[in-house]
């Protein structure tokens, strides 16, 4: 899992490439967007007013997400993706995924 925080554009170009620039439609988007993707969790980030953390399975889930919304005409500020961690038994793990593939004898060289 990687996370990235969303922030309104506070930076000089503010409102020059979309027209979807508040943290409400900001907010419903993302709400939206995590009915229909199962991988994708968004959550309020209650340190920082007016951000909001989204979690997806990896750069190119949420680049494709951030990319399908900026054509929409939203306009945010990103921060930089971090991996999320998670500690069992006080011990910090990183994610895995472990991938198993059934291939046809003819398809293997």
């Amino acid at each position: 899992m990687i996370s990235v925080t969303a922030i309104i554009n506070d930076s000089p170009f503010f409102g020059k490439d979309g027209d979807k620039i508040t943290y409400l439609q900001l907010k419903e988007r993302f709400m939206r967007e995590q009915e229909n993707d199962v991988s994708l969790r968004v959550e309020l980030d209650t340190k920082q007013k007016d951000a909001i953390c989204v979690y997806g399975r990896g750069d190119l889930h949420l680049g494709i997400l951030i990319e399908k919304m900026r054509r929409e005409g939203y306009e945010m500020a990103l921060t930089p993706p971090q991996v999320v961690f998670k500690e069992e038994k006080g011990v910090k793990l990183e994610p895995i995924e472990e991938v198993s593939v059934e291939i046809d004898l003819d398809h293997v060289n």
